[in-house]
């Protein structure tokens, strides 16, 4: 082998082993970092998770706390026999306003000042024999205990507390109420955290996404609740997986979390260096066969001081340099100049490839910190849904039940002047009950939350039912109210009946309160064999032409001053539009100010099996 070929392939070596070599540790490494950066954000995922199920925990506890400082309740429990009918109304599952259903609780229990067990529901005897010495302390501690507690094939939240009055003295009976994990809780880490949830019994699901996303192995669910620690699946190309074992008070397992984090960014990334990498070696490389193929001649001495520089270069000295002063013979003079290039040229990689390294570790660092912040905003944001479902639906709620006793006479009789009051109290009461149920029902569709069914219904009979509840209405205001149901209507449908009525309901009440006289429309038809359709027209003030694009916007109104004739929250027709549209369906209007407006639903027609119901054809008048 000659001297300009050995040279040749010494200069290869010397110039591009060195760069790949550094190019793979460099892959490696940063590899290796950006893979500890996505545990780390799992890590911060779990906790942020398991934040969000004590939260649940200290919901549940401050919704009962507040609760059993109720007199009524607190007389219940301080006698041996409490009123039955109090009961039934106030904790039976079978009544709907009842605490139970408020709650939306699985098992309910309340011992009385003997520690007797006057009233249960649910699971209660096998939780007071898991709880017997929390349920015997209650009375003695003013903290509201909570529990996660495994029964059979389900995970409680159970709190317990003990009934005193509202002014938060003598404590008698006891109060255990519990939920099960499920659906909504996974839903809701999902919301606050931004991680797909699961949860897991052992190897069982619980609740949480099945599809379109991988499944954890049973082995790795098991061995992170063997080893009661933090597991990590990073192996699955577009998503990365955590798992966190969750035990109770006394240390036992109870329900495992498992989280989902995309991999996108992480690949997008390693792609990015694997790039930048190659592009660094192909450049290396191409400079050293140029440099290389314009050798001449073959002094050895100045080659010697060359191979020593180069030693120095592949030590990790990027500064050295070739001294070409004196060199006098034009080939080793260029060979010298090439070299000394391409050592140039190999920092300025290096150093870009160090910008790149750089600049992806701040990209994740600002991801991280924009992550914690979106976090803390969906959390605010649950926390201050939770208080204000309890705050203000359960007084609420209690207002108009209390509402109720007094106008069926069971507090005494009333005189017409109390009666009329006590009614107007009942009308505002549901008016803000009704309020406050368009707020969350607009932040439920807005989370993704809201569940659209697919039963068959009778849509005849459900247009009857409704012109019979609003006929009231027209009595009220003394103006025309019409009905009238197509033949062309087909008697059976498939939809969601319960959320179509509350569509409609909503716009035959908007229509009646911005209708002083004339007349009020409800008609039903078949526009073609693929659709039906829903319009509720009325003779109303009419709608300005600029404010037809806006009134499907929550909490738009076209009056929105402060002295406003007409009141409302203006969410109602933008939950109208959302449910409508969530069922496949559209909702257009069409207005002249002064005249009225016709608002009109348009529904795929998905015809149902059954066929025993026949159409009515009929038209109602008042």
């Amino acid at each position: 082998m000659s001297l300009r070929t050995k040279i040749f392939l010494s200069l290869i070596c010397i110039a591009v082993i060195p760069l790949a070599l550094f190019g793979a540790f460099a892959n490696a490494t940063s590899t290796d970092n950006l893979v500890s950066i996505e545990r780390d954000a799992l890590r911060s995922g779990l906790d942020s998770a398991q934040r969000v199920l004590s939260d649940v925990q200290r919901n549940l506890a401050g919704y009962i706390h507040d609760y059993t400082q109720w007199d009524e309740l607190h007389d219940q429990v301080v006698v041996d026999q409490p009123d039955p009918v109090w009961m039934q109304i106030n904790l039976a599952p079978e009544t709907p306003t009842s605490t139970y259903n408020t709650f939306n609780l699985d098992l309910l229990g309340m011992w009385n000042y003997k520690n007797d067990l006057v009233y249960s529901a649910g699971a209660i005897d096998e939780v007071t024999v898991r709880l017997k010495d929390v349920i015997s302390s209650a009375t003695k501690t003013e903290a509201t205990q909570t529990r996660l507690l495994s029964l059979g094939s389900d995970v409680y939240v159970v709190a317990v507390s003990a009934i005193r009055t509202s002014a938060f003295t003598d404590p008698q009976g006891i109060l255990l109420v519990g939920r099960i994990l499920g659906a909504e809780d996974t839903a809701s880490i999902a919301a606050l955290t931004g991680y797909d949830a699961a949860l897991y019994k052992g190897a069982r699901l619980i609740a949480g996404p099945v599809t379109q996303l991988p499944l954890p192995e049973d082995n790795e669910l098991l061995d992170a609740i063997s080893n009661d620690q933090y597991h990590y699946d990073q192996q699955d190309k577009g998503y990365a997986l955590a798992f966190a074992p969750i035990t109770d008070e006394n240390g036992d397992y109870t329900v495992t979390l498992v989280i989902w984090r995309s991999r996108a960014a992480l690949e997008t990334s390693q792609s990015s260096l694997s790039t930048t990498l190659a592009l660094a070696v192909g450049v290396g490389t191409i400079l050293a066969i140029l440099v290389a193929m314009v050798l001449g001649g073959s002094i050895v001495a100045p080659l010697n001081q060359m191979a020593a520089n180069a030693d120095n270069i592949a030590a990790g000295n990027y500064g050295q340099r070739i001294n070409v002063q004196n060199l006098s013979n034009d080939e080793l003079l260029t060979l010298a100049n090439a070299f000394n290039a391409m050592t140039d040229q190999l920092a300025q990689r290096i150093d870009e490839l160090k910008y790149k390294v750089d600049e992806i570790d701040e990209k994740n660092r600002a991801l991280r910190i924009a992550t914690a912040k979106a976090e803390e905003v969906a959390r605010l944001r649950g926390e201050f849904l939770a208080t204000m479902s309890h705050e203000l639906r359960t007084p609420l709620n209690a207002i108009i039940g209390f509402s109720d006793v007094l106008l069926m006479g069971l507090g005494g009789a009333l005189n017409q002047a109390q009666q009329h009051q006590v009614e107007r109290l009942k009308e505002n009461g549901n008016r803000l009950l009704t309020l406050i149920n368009d707020v969350l029902d607009i932040s439920r569709i807005e989370a993704g939350r809201i569940e659209i069914a697919s039963e068959s219904f009778a849509p005849a009979a459900m247009l009857e039912r409704i012109s019979e509840q609003m006929q009231v209405l027209a009595a009220q205001k003394q103006i025309n109210f019409l009905t009238v149901i197509s033949p062309s209507i087909p008697p059976t449908l498939v939809g969601d009946e319960k959320r179509l009525e509350q569509v409609i309901v909503n716009l035959l009440s908007n229509a009646f309160k911005f209708t002083d006289k004339g007349s009020v429309n409800l008609e039903a038809t078949c526009a073609s064999s693929e659709t039906w359709s829903i319009a509720v027209r009325d003779s109303g003030i009419g709608i300005p032409p600029h404010a037809l694009d806006l009134i499907f916007e929550p909490f738009r109104q076209v009056d929105g001053s402060s002295k406003r004739s007409y009141s409302g929250s203006g969410l109602g027709l933008a939950i109208a539009q959302q449910l409508i549209q969530s069922m496949g369906g559209k909702i257009t209007v069409s207005s002249e100010l002064g005249k009225g407006s016709t608002f009109t639903i348009t529904l795929p027609q998905i015809l149902a099996d059954n066929t025993a119901l026949q159409p009515k054809s009929q038209q109602q008048g008042a």
